[in-house]
């Protein structure tokens, strides 16, 4: 939320998003969620945020793109304030990568970014559990795999074992950029 009203503009909560896509699939409209990542600034956290939030909207398309900072715009002028802009210019997002040097260089960063329909599709699914205890404590340790700095190596076996599991389960109408 940070990054998309102080970075982006855009002005609207979570909440706000959460009822819009209720209300597409109340009318029966098919949704698409289009994000963003590689933002200036952006850490591990805050992507992990916007997986949490597709998990609540369960859109049926997920569109990922990553950020380029476009010279001559505001964001581009942050990205040269900030020292972020390392590299060759890169000038499609449709190259998947960015000129930016990112604030999270551990594995959990790419794995965040990687996996973003995989997560997606847990946390809808811990979701669904509804408010109680078991829900929060499932969120609780799939977020404590991803951002817990402690034992890197037996995470990281852990988190590549639940990907592979989860993968096989979640069939969206993929748009990977």
């Amino acid at each position: 939320p940070w990054l998309r009203g102080k970075l982006l503009n855009r002005r609207m909560s979570n909440g706000q998003i959460e009822r819009a896509f209720e209300a597409c699939r109340e009318a029966g409209m098919k949704t698409v969620s289009t994000n963003m990542h590689g933002l200036p600034l952006e850490d591990t956290a805050m992507v992990l945020d916007t997986v949490r939030l597709n998990g609540r909207c369960r859109p049926d398309t997920i569109q990922v793109s990553t950020f380029i900072p476009y010279p001559r715009t505001e964001l581009f002028k942050l990205c040269e304030e900030q020292g972020l802009i390392e590299g060759e210019t890169v000038d499609s997002i449709f190259e998947g990568r960015s000129p930016l040097r990112t604030a999270s260089a551990g594995w959990e960063d790419a794995a965040v970014k990687e996996n973003f329909h995989t997560l997606s599709y847990l946390y809808a699914r811990i979701y669904r559990l509804g408010s109680g205890t078991l829900a929060r404590a499932c969120e609780k340790v799939l977020d404590r795999l991803l951002l817990s700095k402690r034992a890197s190596a037996p995470r990281k076996l852990v988190f590549e074992r639940l990907v592979r599991w989860a993968g096989g389960r979640y069939q969206p109408e993929w748009i990977k950029y």
